[in-house]
């Protein structure tokens, strides 16, 4: 090889190697994005709760009637 296809193979290395480096960089940065999003969005639904709620935490609820139909036969039976 002559000094020129020397200089010239090692230019092209050089390029090669800067840019993997670039592509390296912009999948870490793409990463980090994802982590960075992932992250907000469970904070944001820890920080935001909705509150839960069911035909049965009523007073109408059969858990209620329940309760109270309980109630009253140990009251009835208490007498």
């Amino acid at each position: 090889m002559d000094p020129a296809q020397e200089t010239d193979a090692l230019f092209f290395q050089k390029l090669d190697e800067t840019d993997l480096r670039r592509k390296e960089k912009r999948e870490f940065d793409e990463m980090l994005q994802m982590i960075v999003i992932f992250t907000m969005a469970v904070l944001m639904i820890m920080a935001f709760p909705k509150k839960a709620s069911a035909h049965c935490d009523t007073m109408d609820g059969p858990t209620a009637i329940d309760g109270m139909k309980a109630l009253e036969q140990r009251i009835s039976t208490m007498r």
